[in-house]
């Protein structure tokens, strides 16, 4: 009777020790989902600031590019009236 007891214990210890590592399994693929979904929200996150960033940047050139211009249209202008007044001071000589 008490190799059967024996045996039945140790059964029953597999059982456990079995149980015991597919709980474990469990958990850990449980964490690393978690993790992964952090990761991944993480990344989401991250990439939606970029967008702002580069959203800002663009409007920034833009604007730039608005100065720019603005500054070649007084720049004619100067060389315009520049040249009237070449014009008118010979003119008058």
């Amino acid at each position: 009777m008490q190799s059967k007891n024996g045996k039945k214990r140790i059964q029953n210890n597999t059982i456990k020790l079995s149980n015991l590592k597919m709980d474990i399994q469990l958990i850990l693929t449980l964490i690393l989902l978690i993790v992964e979904l952090i990761a991944f929200a993480w990344l989401i996150n991250d990439l939606r600031k970029s967008k702002k960033k580069q959203d800002k940047i663009i409007e920034l050139e833009n604007q730039i590019l608005n100065l720019e211009n603005s500054i070649l249209e007084q720049e004619k202008n100067i060389i315009f009236e520049i040249k009237e007044l070449k014009g008118i001071l010979k003119k008058e000589q």
